[in-house]
């Protein structure tokens, strides 16, 4: 898999089914803002898991 966790710091192996996660920030996102600002990264479905509430369509059936 390659490349590391921007949570945990750690190299994600693809041990979890669903890693590796990519995720987007986008600032000011209903606003059509010249200062708006982007970044996305790389996540273990695991660390993301904790840190942000995953709706029902984001977690596996059996894990909920």
């Amino acid at each position: 898999m390659g490349g590391k966790c921007c949570i945990c710091g750690e190299v994600i192996d693809g041990s979890h089914k669903l890693d590796p996660c990519y995720i987007e920030i986008v600032t000011n996102a209903w606003d059509d803002d010249a200062d708006r600002l982007q970044q996305s990264s790389v996540g273990h479905y695991d660390c993301i898991k904790k840190v942000i509430k995953l709706t029902r369509y984001l977690i596996p059936k059996g894990e909920g």
